[in-house]
């Protein structure tokens, strides 16, 4: 197993996230954008500016971008702030724990930054989500289509 160095993404990064999104495979595109994506709109998505209250991680081994861990703040919701949660990891990288790691560096950036609640959505046949789910007690349930779990920020 690889030992990858997890980190906040700095904006001289962007090129190696614009990279990393391209070079996802078909699978786990769809498996981060909960559908095909293609790269024309994964280029615009990488290369958009960050909002506020948009969190970026990276896993890396030396200069590789190997995963990508997302935290993007929303609305208040019954008094909470609630973030939304995005993992993906090459598919050379798969099956070594770097999901896993990236979430809960979220977990911790929510914390950091006042967010109370993670959000994360996924289609059902996403089974890496679905184990990092089961990993932190994450209850997710199937409704209009995909799976959803909400899981208190770390503290």
């Amino acid at each position: 197993m690889t030992n990858f160095q997890i980190r906040r993404l700095l904006p001289e990064d962007m090129s190696a996230y614009c990279d990393h999104m391209v070079g996802l495979d078909r699978q786990s595109r769809n498996d981060r954008f909960e559908g095909a994506m293609s790269d024309g709109a994964i280029i615009n998505y990488a290369t958009r500016p960050l909002k506020e209250g948009e969190y970026l991680y990276g896993a890396f081994d030396g200069d590789h971008l190997g995963g990508v861990g997302e935290l993007q703040s929303s609305a208040l919701a019954e008094g909470e702030t609630h973030a939304e949660a995005a993992l993906s990891v090459d598919g050379a990288h798969r099956k070594q724990g770097i999901g896993a790691r990236l979430f809960e560096r979220l977990r911790l950036a929510a914390a950091e930054h006042g967010i109370d609640v993670i959000d994360l959505i996924a289609l059902p046949s996403n089974f890496a989500v679905r184990a990092i789910a089961r990993k932190f007690k994450m209850l997710l349930v199937f409704e209009s289509g995909v799976l959803a779990g909400q899981l208190r920020a770390a503290s």
